[in-house]
């Protein structure tokens, strides 16, 4: 079904379905070039058939590079900015999803600073000021390097393409605005979050036309989105209105998963920029170098006190929309 963004395209595919498997045993092949379409759907079928015909649904996702590129080795230029003034350095990292990080911050000496989480236990030593922090693996502490107050599991997430996602109540509402798709979530606590992708040009010619449920803030779809469709921007709000963080990607390049010339590549953005105004720091990464499918050194994701540096314990803080 080819048709402009907000027409119907979800609501038409159900219908479809209907008549294609109006029995129980009858089964319906649904296709889409995204797991978020797929969701989408999913969540969209299910309120339609709310009292109605019930169903079954089994997900299967045929991109061999979504499970594989789980390991990623990169080096980064990183400049952040916050309370303590601005911060500008190279930072060699791994990532192991789905929640193991590991960052070192690099002098032309060597590291000056080194923090490691294993999903659960964070550690950091800082050889500028001579100190070793340990303690467990929470947003206020992963966030001691890089600047961004995450889990370990959404850091891996952010700098890998990706983005947290709230625990929505209800359907998501979707609209295509300025050559985008924004899908809207929100939560029981009342949080709001905007994702935005970028629009095939199909689509993306056809939104300023689309009227009705495609209208700003109505429930319309993306089922004829190319696969050219890319994770843009990512916005969480408070209760009250409030932005509390933004995060983009941008320069988006192939990246090999694996060695060889037939090796498939993924699309990774080089450029992620994270702003956490509930604590009014600024981070923007820019990779210099990313490998995918690497083999992590054992024990890369735990460290020890070096020689002369006393362990401190830091507790955690509580982090807004948690």
């Amino acid at each position: 079904v080819i048709s402009a963004c907000g027409t119907g395209k979800t609501l038409m595919s159900q219908r479809i379905g209907d008549r294609l498997a109006p029995g129980d045993s009858d089964i319906v092949v649904f296709t889409a070039p995204s797991i978020s379409l797929i969701d989408q759907n999913m969540t969209a079928w299910t309120d339609q058939m709310a009292g109605g015909l019930p169903f079954d649904t089994l997900a299967v996702c045929s991109d061999p590079t979504v499970t594989s590129a789980a390991d990623l080795r990169a080096e980064a230029r990183v400049d952040q900015r916050g309370a303590e003034g601005r911060v500008r350095g190279t930072v060699l990292m791994f990532l192991e999803r789905p929640d193991r990080v590991r960052f070192d911050a690099m002098t032309q000496l060597g590291p000056a600073a080194v923090l490691t989480s294993d999903g659960a236990r964070f550690a950091l030593t800082d050889l500028r000021d001579e100190r070793y922090l340990e303690g467990e693996a929470c947003p206020a502490n992963i966030e001691r390097l890089l600047g961004i107050r995450m889990s370990g599991a959404e850091v891996a997430r952010l700098l890998m393409g990706d983005t947290p996602r709230l625990h929505a109540v209800g359907a998501p509402t979707m609209a295509c605005k300025r050559g985008r798709y924004r899908v809207t979530l929100r939560d029981a606590a009342g949080f709001r979050q905007v994702i935005e992708l970028t629009a095939a040009p199909t689509d993306a010619g056809s939104a300023g036309s689309a009227g009705g449920e495609g209208g700003e803030g109505g429930v319309g779809s993306m089922g004829s989105m190319g696969s050219d469709g890319r994770l843009a921007r990512s916005t969480l709000y408070g209760p009250d209105g409030s932005r509390l963080w933004t995060v983009e990607f941008r320069d988006y390049r192939a990246v090999p998963l694996g060695e060889g010339a037939a090796a498939a590549t993924v699309q990774m953005p080089f450029v992620v920029h994270f702003v956490d105004e509930a604590h009014d720091v600024d981070t923007l990464v820019r990779f210099r170098k990313i490998t995918l499918g690497v083999v992590v050194p054992e024990g890369a994701f735990e460290q020890s006190p070096r020689p002369g540096l006393v362990p401190e314990h830091v507790a955690c803080e509580p982090s807004p929309g948690r």
